[in-house]
């Protein structure tokens, strides 16, 4: 019900308006050149087929990249925290729950900040920073977070994972948006998110495969947050920088 109230208070976007203004005088005037009765039904390519052309092919594929790093930090941090509180670090359900909440609140802090962040230096300048913190940072605190003595330090541990975990993809929404031509900008963002994600949430499942036994999630964990990282740091440096292009990007349909 939330949903349908505010989809049906959303405006068209002023991009949207502006392409679809401009097909209404494209036919216009094909229609004023050659007649009512003689114009031609407009070609209405399909913005899939079109994603998957030669022109957009290796966009996506790069995209990719971002969305899989983007979304494997999620999975791996704030998704995977509930099983490493309670089978590495032995916290009892009540502070977990306080650790997680807490945990939350510095996702949505660290999320803004790092979206905040792209305005000013750059959405590709924003990836490669919090890429090579996350390099780091990401698979020491998972050797650390078994050494904790204390239930304040598991929840510094925590706290931080999950934030590094998310500034990664705060901005790639955005950035997915101006990677597009407003024709295929829904597809292609849609697509790259999601199959992103998708393979992201595939990611605990393998953790948990490799690892034998709650002893080994740490280590596990430290090599599949490096790996990752490497992904979305590759993706970081192929990318173009996209701030302030959202209206610039130019259609080429497939052929």
């Amino acid at each position: 019900m939330l949903g349908l109230f505010v989809f049906n208070s959303l405006e068209e976007s002023p991009l949207w308006k502006k392409l679809a203004a401009e097909k209404a005088a494209k036919a216009a005037a094909i229609a004023s050149r050659d007649g009512i009765g003689n114009a031609p039904a407009e070609v209405v390519r399909s913005p899939l087929r079109t994603l998957f052309s030669r022109d957009y092919r290796s966009i996506l594929l790069v995209n990719l990249l971002l969305t899989i790093g983007g979304g494997s930090g999620y999975y791996l941090t704030s998704g995977y925290l509930p099983t490493v509180l309670k089978a590495v670090s032995h916290v009892p359900n009540g502070s977990a729950a306080a650790i997680l909440m807490i945990s939350s609140i510095g996702v949505v802090i660290a999320s803004v900040g790092a979206g905040h962040l792209s305005i000013f230096i750059g959405r590709k300048s924003t990836f490669i920073w919090i890429g090579l913190i996350r390099l780091f940072a990401l698979p020491a605190l998972f050797l650390l977070l078994p050494t904790a003595q204390s239930m304040t330090m598991i929840g510094v541990y925590a706290e931080v994972l999950s934030a590094l975990g998310s500034a990664g993809y705060a901005p790639i929404l955005i950035f997915l948006n101006e990677r597009f031509p407003t024709a295929i900008r829904a597809t292609g963002t849609g697509l790259s998110w999601n199959i992103g994600f998708a393979i992201g949430g595939m990611m605990p499942t393998a953790v948990s495969l490799v690892a034998k036994d709650a002893s080994e999630l740490p280590l596990t964990l430290a090599v599949f947050v490096g790996v990752i990282s490497v992904i979305f740091l590759a993706g970081a440096f192929v990318v173009p920088e996209t701030l302030g292009k959202l209206d610039k990007t130019v259609f080429r349909e497939a052929v």
